[in-house]
C-alpha cells in the first residue's frame, strides 16, 4: 500500500516539479484532492502501524523503553540477533551484551554481560531457531536471566551455609 503511494506521489511531485512558479503548479489538474486523498491513506497507515507496534509491546511490555523506530528496527532484523543486542541496554538495565554460540542449528544465546565486563553463564542456552520472533526470543531471555539469577542465589545461600560459624553463629573472625 505504502509503495502505491509513494509512486503515485513522487509522479505527481515531478509534475509539480516542471512548473516554475507556485500558481502554476496548484494548477495542475487534482493536485489538490490528490495530496488530500494520499494524506489520508497515509494517516491511515500510520494508524494501523502504531496499533501492529503496540500489539508488539504488548506482547513484550520492555518494548515500551524504546522508540517507534527502534523497536521497528529491531522487527526488522528479527532474522539477526546481532543487530538487535544493541538495543538491550534501552530494555535490561545494566545488561550490555548476550553471550553466544554458533552452532549447525543456528544461533544459542549463552549467557549475559554487564559494562562492567562481568558474565554470567545462562544455566541453560536460548535456541533461537526455536523462538524465531523477537519479542519471543527476549522473553526466553527474560526468563532464564531469572532462573539463572535465583539458581546462582540457590547455591550462594547452601555455600553460605556450609560455611563455618563461630559460638553465636556469625563466621568467626580471624585475628
Amino acid at each position: 500500500k505504502f509503495r502505491t503511494i509513494d509512486a503515485e506521489f513522487t509522479a505527481l511531485m515531478r509534475k509539480v516539479a516542471l512548473q516554475p512558479y507556485v500558481l502554476s503548479a496548484v494548477a495542475i489538474p487534482e493536485v489538490a484532492p490528490t495530496l488530500e486523498r494520499l494524506h489520508g491513506l497515509l494517516t491511515m497507515i500510520q494508524k494501523t502501524l502504531g496499533e501492529y507496534l503496540e500489539s508488539q509491546r504488548a506482547a513484550f511490555p520492555r518494548f515500551y523503553f524504546i522508540g517507534d523506530e527502534d523497536l521497528l528496527e529491531m522487527i526488522g532484523q528479527n532474522r539477526d540477533p546481532l543487530q538487535v543486542f544493541k538495543h538491550l541496554k534501552k530494555m535490561f538495565h545494566g545488561l550490555s551484551g548476550l553471550t553466544h554460540a554458533e552452532s549447525g542449528s543456528g544461533m544459542h544465546l549463552t549467557g549475559m554481560s554487564c559494562r562492567e565486563g562481568e558474565t554470567v553463564p545462562f544455566e541453560a542456552s536460548i535456541d533461537l531457531a526455536r523462538v524465531p520472533h523477537v519479542h519471543e526470543w527476549l522473553t526466553s531471555v527474560e526468563n532464564e536471566m531469572r532462573v539463572t539469577l535465583s539458581c546462582l542465589m540457590g547455591r550462594a545461600l547452601a555455600a553460605l551455609e556450609a560455611f563455618p560459624k563461630g559460638k553465636d553463629g556469625a563466621p568467626p573472625q580471624e585475628e
